[in-house]
């Protein structure tokens, strides 16, 4: 956040604070959840169809998305304050450009946010397809060495009596060599 912001005095909720507190614990969360984001992005470079880093990486920009619409919406309310403040000119116009440009950047990163979440929502849809089309194929496989397997039985089956016939002219012969010699 930009520090031109600092000094901006809001009333969130009856409570009169500084614009930066107010927004500490979103940036600090938003921050940890970038840090974590970049993690993910790195180890999906190595795997880029890990259906596991995939949903990690849907769930903390989910997340991220939570955050920073909690951010936009504590800036819009500072806005709308601050306008007031600057018409009446207890605010300079310096601070209240700075508090535009930062509601600016963080509409602008929100939509970033929603496009890769909806990206990477797509991204782990395609892979689940793909994954289901192989365990589609495995299972085809699977049915068609099972008929082998079963054509292998039938056949062993329907040879069974020819083959007690060749076992009984095979005794034959053997009688008939020995009562030869």
């Amino acid at each position: 956040m930009a520090n031109n912001i600092k000094g901006i005095t809001i009333e969130i909720g009856g409570e009169t604070t500084k614009l930066d507190q107010a927004l500490k614990n979103v940036n600090s969360t938003t921050k940890s959840l970038k840090s974590e984001l970049k993690e993910i992005d790195k180890a999906l470079k190595l795997d880029p169809k890990n259906t596991e880093l995939l949903a990690q990486k849907q769930k903390v920009l989910a997340e991220s998305i939570q955050a920073t619409k909690e951010k936009l919406t504590t800036l819009k309310e500072a806005q709308e304050q601050a306008q007031k403040a600057f018409e009446a000119g207890d605010l300079p116009e310096e601070k209240y450009r700075a508090l535009q440009r930062e509601i600016v950047n963080t509409e602008a990163e929100l939509k970033r946010l929603q496009d890769e979440a909806e990206k990477t929502k797509t991204t782990f849809e395609s892979v689940g397809t793909a994954l289901q089309d192989a365990g589609d194929k495995i299972h085809a496989a699977g049915e068609k060495v099972q008929k082998v397997g079963e054509g292998f039985t039938n056949a062993g089956e329907k040879l069974l009596p020819v083959t007690a016939a060749i076992a009984g002219v095979g005794t034959a012969s053997v009688a008939a060599a020995v009562d030869f010699e």
